[in-house]
């Protein structure tokens, strides 16, 4: 019989824990009411789970990926009218490594100590922060007081799967010009270490006739074969370093700020930004939040922290009642096509509609951009690949030219 951990007030509100058996958590919050106890709190104490850290308030962050599908599988089981309850057991009971179970397992139990479903939600965090966003809790209240929980939850699946599909796809056009990068670096670094070193003594006999690139790319090479485990170091240094202040609040606005101003790096940026604070302002507004509220949320969703507090300055024109459109504008955050396209919903009352269009207009402009930038940079590696190799096998060949003293 499993054993569980237990908070429960008594008549004169102080409160009891312990440990006790039960067949499950509701009969032993039945045996506890018997005993003039109102339950506070009940978890399975089984030292795997705590092991594990999937007790309430530290349970395992779940993937973009594993949240699309926990919303999709609750939206499907709610529209088919199963028993909240038993559609979260029936994900609680999927354990495929993502966390998505511990943190179905989670929201059940806030759910059947009575809460709502968007306070269960918003009960759960992972590492002391929330695993479900603002955004994510405001829709699924919405859901809930308007009786339309099911196609709530399946709108906010198709918002989380757009938005995880684009950043697949952004990742995706990045991945060869990272892995021709790469192939360059390590290129570079086989040459200087293994090739140029078996030319020593060629380099040597020539003497004060080396040609210049040859001596060059010796100096590389003794300095690269003579310090690479203090230059591996140092690097790991910086690297760490780099985390550690990119953490800093202040920092990180710093750096996203100045990522603004790189040419074209911060035009995707401002781009994937409006794309993603649009999206979710849409699907917010769409199901009955308030403006002010919903911008708030969208404006969290951000990752950009200079355009976010951009955006944030312009809430409090909206809550003064100064539209929408215009303090946006002002904010100088978002693409001209997405300001005007924000006027004419607003002034056709169909802001939501026209919001989930600009979100889809600018979806499609990212992914032609970055075509457009792979198609150039990808080459541009290949070719400084070339180039790198071009000048490494050009010193060598000087050099033996140097020694036979032929023109070169």
């Amino acid at each position: 019989m499993p054993r569980y951990r237990f908070r429960a007030a008594d008549a004169a509100g102080r409160v009891v824990e312990g440990v006790r058996e039960g067949t499950d958590d509701r009969a032993l919050a039945r045996s506890l009411r018997a005993e003039g106890l109102t339950p506070l709190d009940l978890s399975e104490a089984r030292a795997p789970r705590r092991a594990l850290g999937l007790r309430r308030g530290r349970t395992r962050r779940m993937g973009a990926d594993a949240m699309v599908l926990f919303t999709r599988q609750l939206a499907t089981l709610v529209e088919a009218r199963l028993p909240l309850d038993q559609a979260l057991g029936s994900i609680a009971g999927q354990d495929d490594g993502s966390g998505m179970a511990a943190v179905a397992n989670d929201v059940l139990g806030g759910v059947r100590r009575g809460a709502s479903l968007a306070d269960a939600l918003a009960g759960v965090t992972a590492a002391g922060r929330p695993v479900f966003s603002r955004g994510y809790v405001a829709l699924v209240r919405a859901g809930e007081a308007s009786g339309a929980l099911g196609r709530v939850l399946e709108d906010l699946a198709q918002s989380l799967a757009r938005s995880r599909a684009l950043d697949r796809e952004v990742r995706a056009a990045l991945t060869y010009p990272a892995v021709v990068l790469a192939a360059t670096v390590a290129a570079l670094a086989l040459l200087l270490v293994a090739v140029i070193p078996e030319f020593a003594p060629l380099f040597d006999d020539v003497g004060d006739a080396l040609p210049l690139n040859a001596r060059v790319v010796r100096a590389a090479s003794d300095l690269v074969r003579g310090f690479w485990r203090e230059g591996l170091i140092g690097l790991m240094a910086i690297v760490l370093a780099a985390i550690r202040l990119s953490r800093l609040e202040a920092v990180r606005r710093r750096l996203d700020g100045l990522a603004m101003r790189v040419p074209v790096v911060g035009g995707l940026i401002a781009i994937a930004e409006a794309a993603r604070f649009t999206r979710a302002l849409a699907t917010l507004l769409t199901h009955g939040v308030e403006v002010a509220p919903a911008l708030e949320m969208s404006v969290a969703t951000l990752r950009n922290r200079h355009l976010a507090d951009r955006l944030e300055a312009a809430i409090a024109q909206v809550r003064r009642g100064e539209g929408v459109a215009g303090p946006l504008e002002a904010a100088d955050a978002l693409p001209p096509l997405a300001i005007q396209l924000i006027r004419a919903g607003e002034s056709a009352s169909r802001l939501p509609a026209m919001l989930d269009t600009a979100a889809g207009i600018l979806e499609a402009d990212l992914r032609r951009r970055m075509q457009q930038v792979v198609s150039l940079v990808t080459p541009g590696l290949t070719i400084l690949l070339g180039i790198v190799v071009a000048l490494v096998i050009g010193a060598v060949l000087g050099a033996i030219m140097s020694t036979y003293d032929l023109p070169f």
